[in-house]
């Protein structure tokens, strides 16, 4: 299953495609098929060099031409972009301890067991922002008929 996770530069939890993308899919294609391409609609997204020329996603690193090095600047931009995404592993990370925590350790939880279980999580209800994003992940969900 893949589900994809939005962070904050803080690392926490921004946005969750509300669709997991079942199957070994390339996380380019399950950015769209999972929901969160149109969550995300409008606003600015950093990713790995698998989102490449990707909709949806306005930054990436930079890739090395074949045989040859990135520039200076390039190498020093991709270092600067390193660091956004481990923000994002944070967040990944957190989806996972919380899926764990619920599923007794077991990390295949459908989505709607992951709301149950993040709204009740310290980490997670401490915050307004994502307690609104959970409201709104539950809308989502009920409006595409359920269980995803």
């Amino acid at each position: 299953m893949n589900l994809q996770v939005a962070a904050t530069l803080s690392g926490r939890v921004a946005a969750i495609g509300p669709v997991p993308v079942h199957g070994a899919r390339h996380d380019a294609h399950a950015f769209e098929a999972s929901g969160l391409k149109d969550l995300l609609a409008g606003l600015p997204a950093a990713a790995d060099l698998g989102y490449r020329g990707v909709d949806g996603i306005t930054i990436v690193s930079h890739r090395a031409p074949a045989g040859a090095q990135l520039h200076d600047s390039q190498a020093a931009f991709n270092k600067e972009l390193s660091g956004i995404r481990a923000a994002a592993e944070r967040a990944v990370a957190s989806v996972k301890t919380w899926m764990l925590s619920e599923e007794g350790g077991r990390y295949r939880a459908p989505i709607n067991k992951y709301l149950s279980c993040s709204q009740r999580s310290p980490g997670c209800s401490s915050s307004a922002t994502t307690t609104r994003l959970m409201s709104l992940l539950v809308r989502i969900l009920t409006t595409a008929g359920g269980d995803a």
